[in-house]
């Protein structure tokens, strides 16, 4: 999927994932084994407070990061309409494995957001 993310900020996020990425895959398998859902979304933002998923479950001072995460589904990014349901199938087949990658939705400001996928390094 296209991302309009400044390489500098996707450089900030990557190191920051890296230092969290068990965290992450223990937190998106979760969801997928009590069916929350199969598609688990990290949000990863520099916003005070984000209506978007669940509240902040890795807060970006408080765990030496530049960025803060929350954890949502495609359930609820089709709900608020961030992918629209002409998009769904789309999504799907762009989906990486949960084993491999963090599915991560950015967002660096009002018009910079998209999604990316973190491969896990372990």
């Amino acid at each position: 999927m296209d991302i309009n993310i400044p390489e500098q900020l996707l450089e900030s996020l990557e190191r920051d994932l890296k230092l969290v990425e068990d965290q992450l895959k223990i937190m998106a398998l979760t969801v997928i084994e009590n069916e929350v859902s199969p598609y688990p979304i990290f949000i990863a933002h520099r916003e005070s407070f984000l209506n978007l998923g669940k509240s902040v479950i890795l807060a970006g001072e408080e765990s030496g990061l530049d960025w803060n995460i929350n954890l949502s589904i495609l359930g609820e990014f089709v709900h608020k309409k961030i992918i629209s349901e002409s998009r769904i199938q789309h999504f799907i087949n762009s989906y990486k494995e949960v084993n491999r990658h963090a599915c991560v939705f950015v967002l660096s400001g009002k018009s910079d957001a998209g999604f990316v996928y973190y491969p896990y390094t372990v």
